[in-house]
């Protein structure tokens, strides 16, 4: 059971309508990567982003690209910012 509140942006949240997809697992692939970023370790594939997105960080997930804000462990919350597939013409 998870404690942690993941919000997704409203562009995120299309994404996951539009692909079909659960939310469970962008929900775990967050929760995961937020457990990371605070030093415990697991297998989770997080890369920090560099400015303007310095707050920000990668979770890849398979194919797909989730952006996440900085983890409040405060309060036990992730905003998700965007996910998007991973192509040949991502990040340019």
């Amino acid at each position: 059971m998870s404690f942690w509140e993941v919000g997704l942006s409203r562009k995120a949240r299309k994404f996951v309508l539009k692909n079909h997809l659960s939310e469970d697992n962008i929900v775990s692939a967050c929760v995961l990567a937020a457990l990371k970023i605070s030093g415990e370790a697991n297998n989770a594939d997080i890369k920090k982003l560099h400015p303007p997105y310095e707050n920000n960080y990668r979770v890849r997930v398979g194919d797909m690209r989730i952006v996440i804000d900085k983890p409040d462990f405060h309060k036990l919350c992730i905003e998700v910012v965007d996910i998007e597939w991973r192509t040949s013409t991502s990040y340019k």
